[in-house]
């Protein structure tokens, strides 16, 4: 952020300098009789900068759960801030055709760097419309056709496309669960299905049946608690109950989650847009990688909340 120093026929040589060292997308700066700025910031909430350069991050969660990421505030006079938050559901300024064409591109690269393997996985979307699209069953990920895509309406009834995955019935139960998703995808992960293998831990608890530790900051940051399913046949319509309850749990314990792991199948990870949800699932299974190759301490309490104020982690 810089400020200038005098307004007219500025010396950007001596009267332009530069102060704010941490902020991420600063917008909409309000400047204070004291010398004191404010700023929307990206990491979540409103940044404060006083003028010997002292930096704070102001951080809140919307009442959805989201990170308040505002692009316009204003001071009030209690010293409050009213903010103009960026919620907008990213597929719902894609058209059905940009969303078939994402879906098979994400999948290719799925498949491409060996995150899916053969049929196994599926990727869904939920339309503006309140309808569905995803993968049909048993095809794989690398060669998709978008115009194959099932197409599946608001009651579950197919109206289009190759015949729809069986696992449709667990996406519209996650969907229903977290009003901001609008991608699921689901797969095989070596490595996060190796993890669960030697998981027996259980908890009616939030947070005391996570896969994996929080061994990594960006693990914390991107990805966030991931509650593991106990095992169940594919298909089985019980897993949608269980998913959907897992959910609200953690969002009344105001950490709400993007992730489940079903034991010995694999994650269901979900988002705004295919490739929001893809770099959650890769985060989440190169985190599997490094815990199963290291076994590594997780970080501790004090760094989690720093993570957590800074960045607005849902931790």
């Amino acid at each position: 952020m810089n400020s200038l120093n005098a307004l007219a026929k500025p010396n950007l040589g001596t009267d332009l300098s530069s102060i704010g060292s941490q902020l991420v997308r600063p917008e909409c700066v309000l400047a204070t009789r004291s010398g004191a700025l404010y700023t929307a910031d990206w990491r979540g909430g409103v940044a404060q900068v006083l003028p010997d350069g002292t930096e704070k991050l102001f951080t809140g969660t919307m009442p959805d759960g989201l990170t308040a990421r505002p692009n316009g505030i204003a001071l009030m006079a209690d010293g409050s801030f009213l903010h103009q938050g960026v919620c907008a559901v990213v597929v719902d300024a894609m058209t059905e055709h940009d969303l078939r064409e994402d879906i098979c591109r994400v999948g290719v690269s799925l498949f491409a760097r060996g995150y899916v393997h053969a049929t196994a996985g599926n990727i869904s979307v939920r339309l503006p419309d309140g309808g569905y699209l995803i993968t049909p069953t048993d095809a794989c990920l690398g060669t998709l056709d978008p115009a194959r895509l099932a197409r599946v309406n608001e009651d579950g009834v197919q109206t289009g496309g190759d015949r729809a995955s069986k696992t449709l019935t667990l996406h519209r139960r996650i969907y229903g669960a977290d009003a901001q998703a609008r991608c699921v995808i689901h797969t095989h992960s070596t490595h996060l299905v190796a993890a669960s293998l030697g998981q027996g831990q259980r908890s009616d608890e939030p947070a005391c049946d996570d896969l994996l530790p929080p061994i990594t900051p960006y693990f914390v940051m991107k990805v966030g608690h991931v509650p593991l399913i106990p095992y169940h046949r594919p298909g089985d319509p019980a897993v949608g109950e269980l998913v959907a309850q897992r959910i609200a749990q953690m969002q009344a314990a105001r950490t709400p989650i993007r992730a489940v792991m079903l034991e010995r199948l694999g994650p269901n990870v979900w988002h705004r847009s295919p490739a929001e949800a893809s770099a959650v699932l890769e985060e989440l299974e190169e985190t599997a990688r490094l815990w199963l190759l290291t076994r590594a301490a997780p970080l501790n309490p004090d760094q989690i909340d720093e993570v957590r104020q800074q960045f607005g982690a849902r931790w």
